[in-house]
């Protein structure tokens, strides 16, 4: 979404699509919640990205792997917490594959993504800076009932506002010029 302005300029008629999610893909499945936090995604040597996992695999039990599809949802399932870093300021997959699974989503804020518009810090999800990572992360751990109505909240948005049909219909509704 950043970058639109610049893609205008070559065809104004450009629009943002965000990414969604697939509720029978990425669905809760009935494990244990094992894990205060787990992560699902690439971790480059030396970046932010992994330094703020050691940081917190520090403060919490972080339970990390390279891996998709159910089992992904499964390790997110059995997550207390899902931790989220947008490498480039983007509104990545984990942000709407965690929402629909319904577990809780700790991220931080992308900013110019769009983040902001579809979601709310504290009502959808959680939102860290590097400065408060493992605070935020305590917190919510210690606040049970607050972290699941959070996640659950996050789950009916995704599911009401975020699935892949809803990406199609919005496409079709613009592209039939129905839609602003």
């Amino acid at each position: 979404r950043e970058y639109l302005p610049k893609f205008r300029t070559v065809n104004p008629n450009t629009f943002w699509l965000p990414l969604g999610c697939d509720p029978e893909v990425h669905r809760r499945w009935p494990v244990e919640k094992r894990f205060d936090a787990g992560f699902v995604g690439g971790v480059s040597a030396g970046s932010v990205r992994e330094q703020l996992l050691q940081r917190l695999s520090v403060a919490v039990e972080l339970k990390y792997e390279r891996c998709f599809w159910d089992e992904m949802a499964q390790l997110f399932s059995s997550s207390r917490m899902v931790f989220n870093n947008a490498v480039r300021n983007d509104l990545n997959m984990r942000v709407f594959e965690v929402m629909s699974i319904g577990s809780f989503l700790l991220s931080d804020m992308a900013r110019n993504s769009g983040q902001d518009e579809l979601f709310m810090d504290g009502e959808d999800y959680a939102c860290y800076h590097a400065g408060n990572l493992e605070k935020v992360a305590q917190f919510y751990l210690e606040n049970e009932a607050l972290r699941e109505r959070i996640a659950r909240r996050g789950q009916r948005l995704a599911h009401n506002a975020h699935t892949y049909r809803h990406r199609v219909e919005d496409l079709l509704d613009v592209v039939l010029a129905s839609k602003p």
